[in-house]
């Protein structure tokens, strides 16, 4: 059987089968078409109606890197619950096919893996930042109050920070619709200045990536509010105290003219956004900075390393993790 060229084809209809089914556990994809549709100046931001339309060619992208690898489809689903998750997991490749596309389908981390985090004081555990819930009462995924955390730091996460979008592709040539529900735009930039202990990673600020994802995203008054002063507001907190620990004076949204603050490591160890601010003396708190700095310093010059992170994706590592955060989280 041929396998499809693209990643929108390989995933037409899975999507095609959610639109139609209420019945599907409620998800958002992240990245990949999500994120691509987002770099072109043609596609249009409806934040009224929680839209986002785009052309196929701006949208799509090559299953298949220029390096051979597989281009990954990542799921993220409000719930904690491993069968949910698995549950999600196992529909995709159902209808997507095994080893079409590297399949992950992320949580929420659950209250355990936040007090384990807080009480360890760890600070060189944890590479990326997750969400976690912050109660071991069993509710509705929209009650279940959030954070946004990469160690030492920690931030409320909003429920309308949440809020999904759909996003809508549109066939060039034959005016075709498939429909996928994504995160607000505004939130692609929280996370891409936020996901990793070494802040904005080298692949991701090339510029037909990130500043061109920021430009079109912030050039909405609507969504320029809701990253500085709305839901988005707590993960642009953590972004600025992650990008402070590398120490790095760039200003990764000087083109959209939204300065970054920058803060001295003295300064983090009070930060509020700091897990052991109260429970931790000075110096103390200061030893847990230091050390996080050392971390975030050590993923920044990993992450600037492109045979590095080409052979991550080219050799299976990625595949490796992907599959088992899919089994696990």
């Amino acid at each position: 059987m041929k396998q499809p060229e693209t990643v929108l084809q390989a995933t037409r209809p899975y999507f095609e089968a959610l639109a139609e089914d209420s019945s599907y556990q409620p998800l958002m994809v992240l990245g990949g078409v999500a994120v691509a549709a987002l770099a072109s100046p043609a596609t249009k931001i409806d934040t009224k109606r929680h839209e986002i339309i785009a052309l196929a060619s701006d949208a799509d992208s090559p299953r298949i890197r220029e390096n051979g690898s597989i281009r990954d489809l990542d799921i993220y689903v409000p719930a904690s619950d491993k069968e949910v998750l698995n549950g999600v997991y196992r529909k995709i490749e159902e209808v997507v096919g095994k080893d079409v596309l590297e399949i992950s389908v992320f949580g929420n981390q659950p209250f355990s893996s936040l007090k384990n985090q807080r009480m360890w004081g760890n600070p060189a555990a944890g590479w990326t930042a997750d969400r976690y819930e912050t109660t071991e009462v069993q509710a509705a995924a929209s009650a279940v109050p959030l954070v946004k955390a990469i160690q030492p730091f920690e931030v409320p996460l909003p429920q309308e920070a949440l809020e999904p979008y759909t996003l809508i592709i549109v066939d060039d040539k034959d005016g075709k619709e498939v429909a996928m529900p994504v995160l607000h735009p505004a939130a692609n930039i929280a996370n891409y200045l936020s996901r990793s202990a070494g802040g904005l990673r080298k692949k991701d600020n090339g510029l037909e990536k990130f500043p061109r994802i920021a430009y079109n995203v912030l050039r909405d008054p609507d969504c320029r509010e809701w990253l500085l002063d709305g839901p988005g507001k707590s993960q642009f907190e953590l972004a600025s105290v992650m990008r402070s620990l590398v120490g790095r004076g760039d200003q990764p949204l000087k083109h959209v003219r939204i300065p970054m603050p920058n803060y001295s490591l003295v300064e983090l160890a009070d930060h509020p956004a700091f897990m052991y601010r109260e429970s931790l003396p000075t110096l103390a708190r200061r030893a847990v900075i230091g050390m996080a700095a050392m971390k975030a310093s050590g993923v920044y010059v990993a992450e600037q390393n492109e045979q590095l992170v080409s052979a991550w994706q080219q050799y299976g590592v990625e595949k490796i993790t992907n599959r088992c955060t899919s089994q696990t989280v």
